[in-house]
């Protein structure tokens, strides 16, 4: 009997490299930022502040905020200003298809997606 551990092993590691590809934000535009649950909402908008962006909106689950600037480097200053993570939005969505040039594009998807919210959909 033919062994399918081999094709499941590798299909399980494209599948996260693909998934880890997307999840990567561009240089400039709208980003979904992670910081320590730890902050405050007055710390999170400084730490954004310092990073040269600008809030677009604060997710209802601690330390996530949807941060949007036209400056190259963004994820960068976000992880030095102490993001943990710093996400593409659509990913952080599961959905595709909005444009991410604009500030306002996709936040309400994203916020609404990552506290679980899924009236959005409807």
């Amino acid at each position: 009997m033919t062994s399918f551990l081999p094709a499941i092993g590798l299909t399980s590691a494209v599948m996260v490299a693909l998934l880890l590809i997307q999840a990567q934000p561009p240089s400039t535009g709208q980003m979904v930022a992670w910081f320590p649950a730890h902050l405050d909402r007055g710390a999170i908008v400084a730490r954004i502040a310092a990073a040269d962006a600008r809030l677009v909106a604060l997710g209802q689950r601690p330390g996530l905020a949807v941060v949007w600037s036209d400056r190259p480097g963004l994820p960068r200053r976000l992880r030095a200003a102490g993001a943990r993570w710093v996400l593409n939005p659509l990913a952080a969505a599961g959905c595709g298809g909005a444009r991410s040039g604009r500030p306002a594009t996709n936040a309400f998807v994203a916020v609404q997606a990552a506290r679980g919210d899924r009236a959005w959909r409807r």
